[in-house]
């Protein structure tokens, strides 16, 4: 999650700078936080396209009602989505989001204060329960207000989870299983933080919640001690340095190119897509695509629970379907 500076959104919209709306897209970009993500698939322009729609939602409604545009936009500013229309075109969102030169892209929106982390473990990721997780977060009444995915060494892992060596007794494998694979950091917003969200966690061994606490996320979501979904703050006064240090993680090198996205307004008055967008056979990476694909970075704003929905919705059906997250 991140936000534009105008310039940033004056960059991104270059080729509308002329057009009578421009200022209010540029106002509008700039309103909230945005999610931005790449998205990989063969032929991804035309297909992204395909599966968003017309410009304009009221159009999309009626032409086609299940895309992205007709569930989640409202208008031909607030249309959910953006693609690009051709690779140089592409390259450039591409370069303004994910950089190639390993300089920081536009600013993350974590706020830092009144929070407490959450981390989506390697495993969950792969077997395509990241969407889950975020709904099942977003419909117990937390507010997400920092997200990042990024891949862990082992002694940046190791630093992070210090306060459990020599404590805990599946510590390497605790650190084994975050640098297997990437991760998801959340920070977490609430009144009292640190304990109500620890309580929608539940027990760190999923036999024990699912006992104990059936309805937590380790009790649905988690398979063992170590591959238990989700890593949360024990301590109140640990949930502030642990965002710092996994929001702010230095994300390794990536080779970003071809094609660019970005999704805004995701409010819709019609309620939540169908099943039928999960055959997209969409991927989402942050490494350099595989032969014969193309990459597509996403953006969603302003942040709210359908935003978060309809983010959480591409994460779940591309990766049940397909079983890969590459970042």
């Amino acid at each position: 999650m991140m936000m534009l500076s105008r310039k940033e959104a004056a960059d991104f919209h270059i080729d509308h700078h002329s057009k009578p709306f421009y200022n209010e897209l540029i106002q509008f970009i700039t309103s909230g936080p945005v999610i931005a993500m790449e998205i990989l698939r063969d032929d991804a322009i035309c297909e992204w396209k395909r599966l968003l729609g017309p410009a304009n939602s009221v159009v999309a409604r009626a032409d086609a009602p299940g895309s992205i545009r007709a569930l989640f936009g409202a208008d031909g500013i607030r249309n959910a989505a953006h693609g690009p229309d051709s690779f140089a075109c592409a390259a450039r969102e591409m370069e303004l989001f994910f950089p190639s030169s390993g300089v920081c892209g536009p600013a993350n929106s974590a706020k830092f204060t009144n929070c407490t982390c959450c981390i989506i473990k390697p495993h969950a990721i792969s077997e395509g329960m990241l969407g889950k997780i975020l709904m099942a977060i977003r419909d117990a009444g937390f507010e997400i207000s920092a997200m990042q995915m990024f891949n862990m060494d082992r002694a940046n892992v190791e630093e992070f989870y210090e306060v459990y060596k020599g404590v805990v007794s599946e510590y390497n494998e605790m650190v084994t299983e975050i640098y297997s694979g990437p991760c998801v950091a959340l920070e977490i917003l609430q009144t009292n933080p640190a304990k109500t969200f620890r309580e929608l966690c539940g027990p760190a061994d999923p036999e024990i919640a699912r006992h104990l606490r059936p309805g937590t996320l380790r009790a649905v979501f988690g398979k063992s001690k170590i591959q238990n979904a989700v890593h949360c703050t024990d301590l109140p006064e640990d949930g502030l340095l642990e965002v710092q240090a996994a929001v702010l993680v230095p994300l390794q090198p990536q080779v970003l190119t071809h094609l660019s996205l970005t999704a805004t307004n995701l409010k819709t008055s019609q309620g939540r897509p169908s099943p039928a967008t999960a055959s997209t056979g969409l991927h989402l990476t942050g490494q350099q695509p595989q032969p014969k694909k193309m990459a597509l970075s996403c953006l969603s704003l302003p942040i709210s629970h359908e935003a978060i929905y309809w983010w959480s919705l591409i994460c779940s059906k591309t990766l049940s379907c397909q079983g890969v997250w590459e970042i």
